[in-house]
């Protein structure tokens, strides 16, 4: 079952998947792009515990950390004197 909500999200993802694969002009990057959260979902799914490298998480970690502190600075807060991760 699909919640309502996914379920206009999906529509809209299935909507530009199909633009993407449509159009001769754009490469195989802008389907994957289109297809991103679909793919994503999918390969967690069948592939999720298989995963043994923790690299992967901690790059996707850092990434949004890095964003977090650029948004705190750019709001003239400073960094914190101590970072706790888990």
């Amino acid at each position: 079952k699909i919640h309502l909500h996914k379920q206009s999200n999906f529509a809209g993802e299935v909507a530009n998947i199909q633009n993407a694969k449509s159009d001769p002009k754009k490469d195989r990057s802008a389907l994957v792009a289109a297809a991103k959260s679909v793919l994503s979902a999918k390969l967690d799914r069948e592939k999720g515990d298989s995963i043994t490298d923790h690299d992967v998480f901690n790059a996707h970690a850092r990434k949004y950390e890095r964003e977090y502190m650029e948004d705190m600075r750019a709001l003239n807060i400073r960094d914190p004197d101590v970072l706790t991760r888990v």
